[in-house]
């Protein structure tokens, strides 16, 4: 550790944080460096660190490098101590090429930050932050999760009963087919809007039907999800594709099959559960 005894009536402080060592550097209010000094990245490296700056005169503000990781310790306990902490971006790619590149140095350039203005921005302790916001957002999901439920279950009660559906299949499939149902024809036309239903791909001697790349993606893929369920739970399900694969139908071309079923099915049971509905209203 070393450092100069300058007459000063201030000290700047900057820290370069890394997971094991933090290292400081102080300046006087004129930019002239004071010192650096090394310290240990951990609670009474903290204590060490404040102290070696109270050392050199009144600390004015303390920059500090990697609050969002390495430096968040520490940009906690400098406010604790009633210090003005400031959130340091990595020094100017400038400087490192000027003066190289040490831990001591993007100390230095640290406290520069702070002295000249450049930095200005009160360090946050990110990862606090981002855990706030994270719950803040948790709870908000779950409140909201709980309210669909509560809509999806008035709206369509005969549909959410079928295995695979759930919430948020049957919202997918609900917001496909609208409140007015009725405007399908047929069930062959609600699965086309779901983009479940056959399309030709044959040549010569081979009969196939490929995925319909059209139609309601969301409707789609709430179908396919329903499948995957099935194919888990249900052992008529599981038969089914069993028994098509040994004809010669891949599992996909079986998977599009099911889609078609289910896809007649929901239609179904959302024009009772509308229907229902409309009437309620």
């Amino acid at each position: 550790m070393q450092h100069v005894r300058v007459d000063t009536k201030g000290v700047i402080g900057g820290f370069d944080c890394r997971s094991e060592v933090h290292v400081g550097a102080a300046l006087d209010p004129l930019g002239r460096l004071l010192g650096t000094a090394s310290f240990p990245a951990t609670p009474d490296g903290y204590r060490r660190a404040t102290e070696w700056l109270h050392s050199l005169g009144p600390i004015i503000a303390v920059g500090v490098e990697s609050t969002g990781s390495f430096g968040a310790a520490l940009a906690r306990v400098l406010p604790e101590q009633g210090l003005r902490t400031i959130e340091i971006n990595q020094p100017h790619r400038h400087t490192r090429s000027r003066r190289g590149k040490t831990d001591a140095i993007d100390a230095e350039a640290a406290a520069r930050k702070v002295l000249s203005g450049e930095a200005t921005g009160a360090a946050k302790a990110a990862l606090r932050s981002v855990a706030r916001r994270i719950a803040s957002l948790t709870k908000e999901a779950a409140a909201l999760a709980e309210q669909l439920d509560r809509l999806v279950a008035f709206a369509a009660p005969r549909t959410l009963e079928q295995l695979g559906l759930g919430t948020q299949n049957t919202a997918a499939l609900l917001i496909a087919a609208g409140e007015n149902i009725g405007r399908f024809h047929s069930k062959a036309a609600f699965a086309h809007l779901c983009a479940a239903a056959p399309i030709s791909a044959s040549s010569g001697h081979t009969t196939r039907h490929r995925l319909n790349h059209g139609g309601n993606r969301q409707a789609n893929r709430a179908l396919h999800m329903t499948v995957i369920v099935r194919l888990r739970y249900r052992p008529r399900t599981r038969a089914y594709m069993e028994r098509r694969v040994r004809e010669g139908r891949t599992k996909q071309e079986v998977i599009r099959c099911l889609k078609r079923y289910i896809a007649r099915d929901v239609y179904r049971t959302l024009t009772a559960d509308l229907g229902t509905m409309a009437i309620r209203a």
